[in-house]
């Protein structure tokens, strides 16, 4: 777990202008169509492993009824937004559009107790980046890519979906999935969240090293969501790499968006 003044040092270089990481910002909220998705995959009682992103998955996956959810990602502020859409929800807010900072500032400052020490570390953090920027709008800085709202399977269960939050702290990797992750443990989840992860890695190492920690990672019979935005570009490269140890499935979407999205999903072989 990554200390708070590394946080907030990774936050100065991205108001500065200085960071050089491909995913520097966050996003405000999910681009893909998780109302639908969460009518085709079931999720309930499972144990899942989520990119973290904006949260919305987790957030859905919670409220669906997982039994157990860990979260990673390439962006180490992913985890600290997570509490912050976290505290969101306890006042029945679905995220911070259109929310004044003295609001947000006393949304942090009087959040519901939490003994989570990382929780804690995400109170200053938030804290400070509040008092440094002086945006009308809040996610009008380079820190987010703002996206408009979509309806998402916990959209009117806010409430409920807080009181369960309140019980669980998920484990949070700031981890590059592409890489070679020679620590992942084995055989742990049902369900791994990818996202369109793959989508910004065709790089046939990148593509072996996800397929591995992937087989590390599930349960026999597991399965991988994912989701393809941009196109189907080198999929068949992707397929042949995971074909001699997960099965291919489509899962068919009608995307009420103007971006066409592919949603597939691989199951682990016994």
């Amino acid at each position: 777990m990554r200390s708070l003044n590394d946080d907030l040092e990774y936050v100065n270089t991205i108001l500065n202008g200085q960071n050089e990481e491909e995913f520097g910002f966050l996003y405000s909220r999910t681009n893909e169509n998780l109302l639908n998705l969460f009518e085709k995959i079931d999720v309930f009682n499972k144990i899942v492993y989520t990119v973290l992103s904006s949260s919305d998955f987790l957030f859905s996956a919670v409220d669906a009824g997982v039994s157990k959810i860990d979260s990673f990602d390439i962006n180490p502020i992913s985890y600290r937004y997570y509490h912050l859409r976290k505290w969101l929800l306890q006042k029945n807010l679905i995220d911070a559009d259109g929310e004044s900072l003295s609001t947000l500032l006393y949304i942090v400052k009087n959040h519901i107790h939490s003994d989570f020490i990382q929780e804690q570390d995400s109170i200053d953090f938030w804290l400070d980046f509040m008092n440094r920027i002086d945006n009308v709008h809040f996610y009008s800085n380079i820190l987010f890519e703002y996206i408009e709202r979509p309806e998402v399977p916990y959209s009117n269960n806010k409430k409920e979906l807080s009181e369960k939050l309140k019980l669980i702290n998920p484990k949070f990797d700031y981890i590059d999935i592409c890489s070679n992750l020679a620590t992942v443990g084995a055989n742990k989840y049902d369900l791994v969240y990818l996202s369109n992860i793959l989508d910004y890695n065709r790089e046939e190492q990148r593509l072996h090293n996800c397929c591995q920690n992937m087989l590390n990672l599930l349960q026999n019979n597991g399965e991988v969501i994912c989701s393809q935005i941009q196109s189907k570009h080198n999929l068949d490269k992707e397929l042949d790499i995971f074909s001699d140890y997960f099965k291919y499935d489509e899962l068919f979407i009608d995307n009420g968006y103007n971006q066409k999205i592919l949603y597939y999903k691989y199951t682990k072989k016994d």
